[in-house]
Parts: structure tokens; sequence; C-alpha cells
């Protein structure tokens, strides 16, 4: 049902838990911020999201939802949000939560079929049942970077590499399956390096993350990558997307907010699905052969296997013509 956002006055928008999951509801919190100008708003996030929203004055409130606790503790955290007498709730988890915060209105409690379309479409599709809106929202509040981190982060990659422009790189993900061998990123990195001089920066905070990074640092010329792993803040790596010149990875938290910051993406994809998580920039690629673990690739001849991408395959995908980069599709 949809609602008149004059009378909306304190609303909570219910993310998600894994950063890249959280990222995907970013274009519903703007939206939201946009229709409601009037309303507070607070979210809901998984405790390892909180990073992505801890000083965005933007909000009223950041609470954190832990989907591993006990049930009597949920019981006990509903009761406890209960009280901040919510009058509209935008829940993206699809949960049963509505029924223990009782707001005046709601996205509905019923669980829609599975979508088949994109995530991002899913979240708004949701948003569309309580307000209409045409297109993204006009300003990005979901995300907010303090001066103080923009500008320590943007002059560590200013102290490497001057004006030169760069490539986001991100050759981790969370899940071993997901991960691309890391041999294919040198080479990849290399042959952009030498064919259009370009500049790598390195991103991830894992303690895995730090070893395929510094694999990467080893087998390139030091003048030409720079590593930020565990040196970036989730939202200090939004800053050095905003300067880059694409961003490249495994379907991960970076290349979500790439898209989300509307910069060229170029994703590759292993075992999950591209129509769910592939970039959503206006341009955005991704590359996808068999559904298949990255992790196989260790055991087969993947260089000349066509179930596999290769190196070739991600060179042959990308041209770079100064600052514009072109996919062949």
């Amino acid at each position: 049902m949809k609602v008149d956002p004059k009378k909306i006055k304190n609303i909570v928008v219910f993310s998600l838990s894994n950063i890249g999951d959280v990222i995907l509801t970013f274009p519903v919190i703007d939206l939201v911020f946009e229709k409601f100008p009037n309303a507070s708003v607070s979210v809901v996030m998984g405790p390892k999201a909180l990073m992505l929203f801890a000083g965005n004055t933007h909000f009223k409130e950041w609470i954190i939802f832990d989907k591993h606790q006990r049930a009597s503790r949920n019981l006990k955290w509903a009761l406890w949000v209960r009280e901040r007498k919510f009058d509209l709730i935008i829940d993206l988890r699809q949960t049963a939560t509505k029924l223990f915060l009782m707001p005046i209105r709601g996205t509905s409690m019923l669980f829609p079929k599975k979508s088949k379309g994109h995530m991002r479409e899913k979240h708004l599709n949701r948003l569309a049942e309580v307000i209409d809106f045409d297109g993204p929202a006009k300003e990005k509040k979901a995300l907010y970077i303090p001066e103080k981190e923009r500008n320590e982060i943007e002059q560590s990659v200013k102290q490497k590499f001057g004006d030169q422009k760069y490539i986001v790189v991100s050759p981790s993900a969370a899940d071993k399956a997901k991960r691309w061998p890391v041999e294919g990123y040198i080479e990849v990195c290399r042959h952009w390096i030498q064919q259009y001089n370009m500049k790598i920066v390195l991103v991830g905070n894992g303690k895995e993350d730090r070893l395929i990074n510094e694999e990467m640092v080893a087998a390139l010329p030091p003048k030409d990558v720079l590593n930020l792993c565990f040196k970036a803040t989730l939202v200090q790596l939004a800053a050095v997307l905003e300067g880059a010149v694409l961003a490249f990875g495994n379907d991960s938290a970076p290349m979500h907010m790439a898209s989300y910051l509307d910069k060229p993406v170029l994703t590759l994809f292993g075992p999950t699905d591209p129509v769910k998580y592939g970039p959503w920039s206006s341009n955005g690629h991704f590359l996808k052969k068999r559904e298949m673990s990255f992790f196989n690739y260790k055991d087969m001849d993947w260089q000349n296997h066509s179930d596999c991408i290769t190196i070739d395959d991600v060179i042959h995908a990308v041209q770079m013509e100064g600052d514009k980069v072109v996919f062949n599709r």
C-alpha cells in the first residue's frame, strides 16, 4: 500500500548482513532519503556492514542485527527496536520482523516469489510497494566519505602515482570459489601496464587478500602497483574507486561499490549468477563460462579449457581509449 510521505516521520530500513549485499541496497536507501525529506531515517545492518555507515550523519541511528544470535536474543532485540516507534519499515531482508515492531505502515510481510532479475531491482521493487519513484535518486546519501578520510587516501594514491591513470583491482573474495587464479590477475595487469601505461591499485581487507595482493606486488613492477590491503577503510575504497578508470575483480563488494558509483566495471563470475549480481553501472561488463567454482581451476589446464575464463578472454574484453573504457561484448 502506498503511503503519504508527509505523514511519515520515522523510518527504518532493514538492509542485509554481508557487505556486498548491503551495497546492493544503497539505491533504495538513497530514494528513501529523497522521497521522505522530512522523516528521520535509521538503518539496520549486520555487524560487518557497520563500517559502511558509521559516521554517516544522514542517518538518525545505525542498528546492528546479528542473524546468528539466539532466538531469545532476537526477541529482546526486536522489543528494544520497537521502543523507537517507527511508523514506516522498509524490510529488504524479507523477514517477519514487522510483526514485532508493529509500525503503522511498511513493505509486505509476504515473501515474494524468487526474483529472476538483479538483486538491486528486487530491492527497488520492495520500495515500490510503499512509494512511487522514477529512476535513481539524485543524491547518494547511503554512502558518506568524511573529508579527512578522503584526503588521506587520495594523498596516498597521489604520492605513488601523481596524476597518472589507475585501475582498481580486487583479486580476492570472501568465498574461495569466487577467486579467479592470481596468476591470471598478474598477467592481465601486466598487459594493462604495458599496453595502456596504466597503474594498478590493489584492494582488500582480509588475511587471504593480503597474501594474494603481496603475490601480485612481487610479480609486477614496483613503480606501477600500490597495495592498499588493510590500508583503506570501506568508505576510503569508495574514494579510490571514484578516481579510477576501471574496477576489475571477482564477484565481491568492491565491484558492487564501483557499480553504485557508476564506474566502468569488469567482473569475473564462477559459481555465482551475474543475472542477479552482475555489474549495474552504466558501463559494466562481466565474463562467465561454465557454472563452476574458480577453485576447481587449480586442477585443470584452465588456460586451454573451453569451460574456463582465460587470460586472453579478459584481455580481449577490454579496450582503453584515454579515460574511456570500451568492452568487447
